[in-house]
């Protein structure tokens, strides 16, 4: 009984998402991508860090409810990272696991080759978004970053 009601209270606490990941129509969404020659697996010669994590419209910016957002990010060297939105209500979601980011270049997520956008939902207030970054799919983590935004 009390690990139904646990159960129970963690599908509750989780389905209540600050973000929607929506394909754009006629895409797929990869949930973790596999390295490609374009994606090497990479031999970390120092510690790779994140040097920019920000909305696009800047920190503690302030967006409505339905609109899109999305985040830019700089790294020291390349690497795999990993995006968690956390809501007003404490719920965290995965919003990109992964995701091979060159070095030395601002790249802004979601991706337009991705097909993603992050649509802002319930609950209102403060947002915060941690970045992640690996030097290898599901290696330690070398740095994190965050950053946060209202939802009006």
């Amino acid at each position: 009984m009390k690990l139904s009601l646990a159960a129970l209270l963690v599908g509750v606490s989780l389905s209540a998402c600050a973000f929607y990941v929506t394909p754009e129509p006629s895409t797929s969404v990869r949930v973790r991508p596999i390295p490609t020659p374009s994606q090497p697996k990479i031999i970390a010669t120092e510690a790779a860090e994140i040097s920019e994590f920000v909305a696009t419209r800047g920190e503690r910016s302030v967006y409505d409810l339905g609109e899109t957002v999305s985040f830019q990010v700089r790294t020291t060297a390349g690497g795999y990272l990993t995006l968690t939105a956390y809501g007003a209500g404490g719920e965290a979601s995965v919003l990109a696991e992964g995701v091979y980011i060159q070095g030395g270049v601002t790249t802004t997520l979601p991706t337009a080759e991705s097909g993603v956008t992050y649509t802002l939902a319930p609950p209102r207030g403060l947002q915060r978004v941690t970045a992640t970054l690996s030097t290898n799919p599901g290696g330690s983590v070398q740095d994190t970053a965050e950053t946060t935004f209202y939802i009006q």
